[in-house]
């Protein structure tokens, strides 16, 4: 019987920790264009127009960050167009703020992945010229909310 219940333990335990996990208070600082603090187990990949912060799974949770031009209000709108052409297209929230003394404005979302039939939820962010898309799995967003906003408020144009 004790054999059983802790084969059942520790099953449990892996499928409880299989794919990414949402980081504890352990955050890493990149530099370079602009600052962000990131979670200090995620990958930081760039390419030719995007820096990517990703943590690890099958559908991990990412932030990206690009550069957009036009006033915020345009970006936001002309993005906003595009957005509600996804399937099962649901806006969140949208808010006006400030990021480190500098107006911002920020919508969160959720979709359909029609490919994989899978619900994503994404906080976009746009401040200064930069666009940063936060990115989970639906039912993922709730464990990864508050480091997506820390990695948003951390965030400085150099």
């Amino acid at each position: 019987m004790k054999a059983a219940l802790l084969v059942l333990v520790v099953l449990a335990a892996g499928c409880i920790q299989n794919g990414a996990s949402a980081p504890g208070t352990s955050f890493s600082l990149y530099e370079g264009n602009f600052s962000l603090q990131y979670p200090s187990g995620w990958a930081h990949n760039i390419t030719s127009a995007d820096n990517f912060f990703t943590g690890g799974g099958e559908f991990p949770p990412t932030m990206r960050v690009s550069e957009f031009g036009g006033t915020i209000e345009e970006a936001a709108e002309r993005s906003k167009t595009l957005q509600s052409r996804l399937k099962d297209y649901k806006i969140m929230a949208e808010e006006s703020l400030t990021i480190n003394g500098r107006n911002a404005f920020r919508r969160v979302y959720s979709w359909t992945d029609a490919a994989h039939n899978i619900s994503f939820t994404q906080v976009q962010t746009w401040t200064e010229n930069y666009l940063l898309t936060a990115t989970s799995l639906t039912g993922d967003y709730v464990r990864y909310e508050s480091v997506f906003m820390r990695m948003i408020e951390s965030f400085k144009v150099k």
